[in-house]
């Protein structure tokens, strides 16, 4: 108004608005929306398998990518053939498509809450790639591997998040003959190659089926659980798989078993009992559980079995942690046959090294993954694999850690000899 009426530039009320709409002053910029980053390779692929934070990092999408990778790495060892045309002069039938195996994979999860969406991809992703599946259901990582070498030319897929933070979750895979795939092994082989689309090689889906895995994996351990004297045993565990396992094992036995729950804490990125390997929230945490509990039950040793059901730690009667070196040296000792080599891994020192030689063994060093350890077992007939990472793997049926079968070979130990444990340890190896 003030441009046509001169006059409205001098009104006091030219500032009132009325019924306007009030200007509104300009305040903070309203916060930009975060940006998912989509994780690395390097973020996904760890040591020995997969592992990621659930649904930020790796989803069921991800997992069906991850796993038709591998399923096209089967097939790449198994070629189709397609039709030939017939010979004029010899009239030999084509060999029709169908006609190839197809790859057999087992499929197990453990008891993480994310493993059953993850896994339910895991299923569809290897139909859809020809690829037949037999389901455990739960499982743990000794009876996956168990189940995957009694299915002779099988493969498997673990959903687990084992030796990872508890918001994560992933897959362990396992080739033909039970033997874990690595990063620095097959497993690098799906890392350069899981974000390309993967073909289906065929357009019959094989029917997918369920197998009682714990029967025969049961079956296998009980003959290592013989002529033992009335012992008690305090074992812990986050797993309840392996403390059901124990259970049912130790109904028929003259020992008592006192199992003890733990919390699922994560990541244990070592063992207590060496000096790299102390200072650890979670160790201290769950040793100190242990202790308790062993002088609460009067046990004759404790016994700390990690997620996996592979990695594991021994105190005796006093609480007092005995170190993996000190039980690769006794296990060494108990299962002795100088013509077969014991492993070690890079970690261990020259002092247990030594000791080993002078028992007549020969001893390889420098093992640094599970596909390298179980690889190595079976090319040199390999008597024990150990050192400080608290893995122990043995040569039965087939390269495997268990740690149901160093506790079986610890009973056997103490069965042999009535001594407390703190009496049979060979003392500190530095």
């Amino acid at each position: 108004m003030a441009a046509f009426y001169p006059k409205c530039r001098e009104c006091p009320h030219n500032t009132e608005t009325g019924s306007l709409a009030v200007p509104l002053q300009a305040g903070k910029p309203a916060p930009a929306k975060p940006v998912h980053r989509e994780p690395t390779p390097a973020e996904l692929f760890r040591e020995e398998g997969v592992r990621g934070v659930y649904l930020n990092e790796i989803n069921r999408t991800r997992a069906e990518q991850i796993t038709a990778t591998f399923a096209r790495l089967l097939w790449r060892e198994r070629p189709l053939i397609g039709s030939q045309e017939l010979d004029p002069i010899h009239r030999k039938k084509p060999r029709p498509v169908s006609s190839v195996p197809v790859p057999k994979v087992v499929v197990g999860y453990d008891q993480r809450p994310s493993a059953p969406d993850l896994v339910m991809g895991v299923y569809s992703r290897l139909r859809l790639m020809g690829c037949e599946v037999i389901d455990i259901g739960l499982s743990t990582k000794p009876c996956f591997l168990h189940t995957v070498h009694h299915l002779e030319g099988a493969s498997g897929i673990l959903v687990t998040g084992a030796n990872a933070e508890t918001s994560s979750i992933g897959l362990d895979f396992v080739g033909a003959g039970a033997v874990p795939w690595s990063l620095q092994g097959q497993l690098s082989t799906i890392q350069s190659n899981w974000e390309r689309a993967a073909s289906r090689p065929r357009r019959q889906s094989p029917p997918q089926r369920t197998f009682q895995a714990f029967v025969p994996y049961e079956a296998s351990l009980w003959k290592h659980f013989h002529a033992l004297r009335p012992l008690t045993i305090a074992v812990a565990s986050p797993s309840r798989l392996v403390l059901r396992t124990l259970t049912r094992i130790f109904d028929s036995l003259p020992c008592t078993l006192k199992p003890m729950t733990l919390p699922l804490r994560g990541l244990r990125s070592s063992m207590a009992g060496d000096s790299v390997l102390k200072g650890s929230p979670k160790n201290d945490l769950d040793i100190t559980q242990l202790q308790e509990f062993i002088s609460t039950e009067n046990a004759d040793f404790g016994f700390l079995i990690e997620e996996d059901g592979m990695r594991c730690q021994t105190l005796d009667e006093q609480g007092q942690v005995v170190s993996s070196e000190e039980l690769t040296l006794m296990l060494a000792e108990l299962l002795l046959d100088v013509r077969r080599p014991v492993l070690l891994d890079e970690a261990s020192n020259e002092t247990l090294i030594a000791t080993l030689r002078m028992l007549g063994l020969n001893v390889l060093t420098g093992i640094t993954t599970h596909e390298e350890t179980c690889k190595q077992l079976a090319a040199q007939n390999g008597l024990l694999a150990g050192g400080k990472s608290g893995y122990f793997w043995y040569n039965n049926l087939f390269p495997t850690a268990d740690a149901i079968l160093t506790l079986a070979h610890i009973l056997q130990m103490l069965s042999r000899q009535v001594k407390p444990l703190s009496e049979l340890r060979p003392g500190t190896i530095s």
